[in-house]
């Protein structure tokens, strides 16, 4: 399934500036906190970078039925979640600000774990 562009244009900008905006806060926020290397159990593999990413792409991590899906491509403004690898397209214009994503990104079964794990059904 493919979604309309034009139609989720503004939402996709809104989404990536948000994402960026957040990010550089966060950087700002972890710079003067120093607790922000604790690690939950389980976790410790992962920079506090990551787990900002992780955190925000868990968002995205729904199942729905395919009826669903397409009546979403043809009158949401929102793109799909993860089968339009939405999460990682809003991180791509970050990568120049962050090597964490960009070896996170490697790992992107994270991702598919977490949503086997945590599925919400639309």
């Amino acid at each position: 399934m493919k979604g309309d562009g034009n139609l989720t244009q503004g939402e996709d900008i809104a989404d990536n500036g948000g994402l960026r905006e957040a990010f550089f806060a966060y950087q700002k926020w972890a710079a003067n906190n120093k607790n922000v290397d604790n690690r939950l159990p389980g976790l410790q593999k992962y920079s506090s970078e990551q787990l900002f990413f992780i955190n925000y792409a868990k968002s995205w991590c729904i199942k729905m039925t395919n009826a669903h899906a397409l009546n979403r491509l043809r009158t949401d403004v929102h793109s799909l979640g993860p089968t339009s690898n939405r999460a990682w397209r809003m991180t791509d214009p970050l990568k120049p600000y962050s090597s964490e994503l960009s070896i996170m990104l490697i790992e992107a079964s994270v991702l598919r774990a977490y949503t086997d794990i945590f599925p919400v059904l639309m």
